[in-house]
């Protein structure tokens, strides 16, 4: 007698293909998938050169970071804005106790979406100026799109910054992810990079990191 056609089998099928087993049968591809799926390569940044001069280390005190501004539920931003309090927890681990860190060096591999928009906001607010943000985008090989002129922040009455790469030109992503779900988020989407605005006097208002769909 085979196992199918035993009593047992007759009496708890239902364990074996029914919704209990859903789960497990879920896991059992990701785990499959993760191993057989090709990784999108790494976008890495270019850290040649000094270190960008900043004005300080930027805290959640005095730069609160600005949830309202930046969209999504606010109770998305609350653990990352604690997690991430300060510049320095959004840096490789190298650079976390440096007397000077190199905040070009950012953890872009242990950063949810989520997380890298809070570190993105630290960064700049440590860097200062949009022009130090630009340089920072840079080094991280974001195309800058520009930032406003004079005769532009004062029509719009802010500054404004956007960098990005084109994910499927490059083939790559930023670090960060498992196998499968960059493949997934290079399927989905053809280019990230970060964005940020300051008001006409220099103060920062506003900054994230995106990855836009086809």
């Amino acid at each position: 007698m085979s196992f199918f056609s035993s009593p047992f089998w007759h009496r708890n099928w239902p364990l074996f293909v029914g919704p209990p087993m859903v789960p497990l049968v879920l896991f059992v591809i990701y785990i499959v998938a993760e191993h057989t799926v090709t990784r999108v390569p790494d976008y890495l940044p270019d850290l040649s050169g000094p270190p960008i001069a900043c004005d300080y280390l930027a805290s959640e005190e005095p730069d609160p970071f600005p949830a309202d501004k930046v969209g999504l539920r606010p109770d998305i931003w609350r653990e990352p804005i604690i997690q991430y309090s300060n510049v320095r927890d959004c840096l490789v681990a190298e650079e976390r106790n440096a007397d000077m860190p190199n905040l070009r060096r950012i953890d872009w591999a242990g950063l949810s979406s989520v997380e890298r928009s809070v570190c993105v906001w630290r960064i700049f607010a440590s860097l200062g100026t949009p022009e130090r943000a630009a340089d920072w985008a840079r080094a991280q090989r974001l195309k800058v799109l520009g930032t406003s002129t004079h005769d532009q922040a004062q029509r719009d009455g802010y500054i404004s910054m956007r960098a990005l790469h084109y994910a499927h030109e490059d083939n790559a992503l930023l670090p960060g992810g498992t196998a499968l779900g960059r493949r997934v988020s290079f399927f989905l989407n053809r280019y990230e990079g970060v964005s940020a605005r300051w008001s006409v006097d220099g103060k920062i208002t506003s900054a994230k990191y995106y990855a836009y769909s086809k």
